[in-house]
């Protein structure tokens, strides 16, 4: 099973963190998920945690998006929706 080896903040964005195993750069998550799944260095991560970090990770980025759409105005659900699917992060609802 791979092993973290380093995390570090990313430079553009201080809420998202680079996840390194076995020495090589993997996938970066957000700091609610890095928390969440108590990633740290020195854990062995297996393929299925790998899968469903990296799927939560991508919840999280869809929700962070409507989050910041919704700071401009008061929105419908039909209008997050659209908005969503338009950023490709929703397929079917």
């Amino acid at each position: 099973m791979p092993t973290i080896t380093k995390i570090s903040v990313q430079k553009n964005n201080p809420e998202r963190y680079n996840i390194f195993l076995d020495g090589q750069y993997r996938f970066s998550v957000d700091e609610e998920v890095l928390a969440r799944f108590q990633l740290l260095k020195g854990k062995e991560i297996s393929s299925f945690e790998l899968d469903h970090i990296m799927l939560q990770d991508d919840i999280r980025k869809g929700v962070n998006i409507a989050i910041q759409f919704l700071s401009f105005r008061m929105r419908s659900e039909k209008e997050i929706k659209d908005y969503l699917r338009k950023k490709k992060w929703m397929k079917q609802l």
